[in-house]
């Protein structure tokens, strides 16, 4: 499935989180997995603190094209972002 564009609420699975070095400094950016499959890129919402890798996570951003249908670019993630159900030792 493609992903959607505009403002959007993503719900999903983190895959990645990491610090990056950028032309702001260091940022905190995430890869986070929808349910439908596509993925999208994004800074890691101030709200969320720590994510790491199997959270399940709801946040709201602007998603733009990468150019491929199933992957999208975050921008603006909005500060009222939750985390749904840590990763739990026996999911992992």
């Amino acid at each position: 499935m493609m992903h959607p564009q505009g403002k959007v609420t993503v719900t999903g699975t983190v895959l990645k989180a990491e610090f990056r070095e950028s032309q702001f400094g260091e940022q905190y950016k995430m890869l986070v997995k929808h349910a439908d499959g596509w993925l999208v890129w994004s800074t890691v919402p101030s709200a969320l603190g720590a994510v790491k890798r199997g959270d399940v996570i709801t946040f709201t951003a602007t998603l733009t094209s990468s150019g491929d249908p199933k992957f999208a670019f975050a921008k603006r993630p909005t500060a009222k972002a939750v985390t749904l159900a840590p990763l739990t030792p026996e999911a992992a």
